[in-house]
């Protein structure tokens, strides 16, 4: 089966539905040192960074407690938001850290990210567990 174009159809990626935070201050922290410790290693460590970092882990821990679990509408949200931090003393910009956010929310729930949900083995959907060497076992996101 193709599409008008010739193109074979394309099924679009299921969204990913955190569970309820059950300790959102604790994701928060988690997500700020994670957060800060991507920014440090993907250019050089910048003061910027850590204020990045905090700001971010603000915005998601707001959104959580406020009930959202959608990871889309979660980055939707720091994107939404960071337009406004004023990042001309970053390398970085609200987009790279909404996306870096994403990643490693992803990484942490043991989905492959890389292959855009594609493939056998690639994008393990649904509500998952924090594997024990991110958060602690009694945290989900």
């Amino acid at each position: 089966m193709t599409t008008p174009n010739g193109l074979p159809p394309v099924t679009p990626i299921e969204p990913i539905t955190l569970l309820p935070a059950t300790d959102p201050l604790q994701e928060g922290a988690w997500l700020r040192s994670a957060l800060q410790s991507w920014l440090d290693r993907e250019f050089i460590p910048e003061a910027v960074n850590s204020t990045i970092a905090s700001r971010v882990a603000q915005i998601y821990i707001r959104q959580r407690m406020e009930g959202e679990n959608d990871l889309g509408a979660l980055v939707m949200a720091i994107v939404t938001e960071m337009q406004s931090f004023n990042f001309t003393e970053s390398f970085f910009g609200e987009f790279a850290v909404a996306n870096a956010v994403s990643d490693l929310i992803l990484e942490s729930l043991g989905i492959d990210n890389h292959c855009c949900g594609r493939g056998v083995g690639c994008g393990v959907r649904g509500q998952r567990k924090v594997p024990s060497w991110g958060l602690p076992k009694s945290a989900t996101f």
